[in-house]
């Protein structure tokens, strides 16, 4: 969404000028489009530490308690579905950018299925009986079914 609103911005001057408008107002001023923007996200963590605390406080034998941890369980499952699609958002936009430096292959990068684990840059040394040795530093993507080694640099 804050991607979405800057392209706007950039794009549009009537939106741009509508916001810094809008931000005018003496109630908004200290605040920003994106605070705004981030604030449903950051309030189930909020939730949570509140929930946690009033539990703390709570006897058990109070006819609150056992509702308070259905909150509780709840809360924390919204918050890992959070995580977990904010998570695999960042890994489809880093294997996007893989996809798109590795464009003169025929490998298909990006499927429904496939992860990226780890990435990271590897030197190695290439010795040949007919030439000096030389240092190739290249980079490695493990995926969670595969192993893409691209070649880079040579150092000799």
């Amino acid at each position: 969404i804050i991607a979405s609103t800057n392209c706007l911005k950039l794009r549009h001057p009537k939106f741009n000028k509508l916001i810094e408008e809008s931000f005018k107002n003496p109630a908004i001023n200290p605040h920003t489009l994106e605070a705004f923007q981030i604030m449903p996200v950051q309030r189930v963590p909020r939730y949570e530490l509140l929930l946690t605390s009033y539990l703390k406080e709570t006897p058990e034998d109070h006819p609150d308690y056992k509702p308070l941890i259905e909150a509780l369980n709840k809360i924390k499952h919204v918050a890992e579905n959070i995580n977990n699609s904010r998570r695999e958002s960042e890994n489809a936009k880093r294997m996007l950018k893989i996809q798109n430096r590795c464009k003169e292959t025929r490998y298909q990068i990006i499927l429904p299925h496939r992860k990226l684990i780890s990435d990271d840059h590897l030197k190695v040394r290439w010795i040949s009986p007919r030439e000096s040795p030389r240092a190739i530093i290249t980079h490695v993507y493990l995926f969670n079914d595969a192993l893409l080694i691209t070649a880079g640099m040579t150092h000799r």
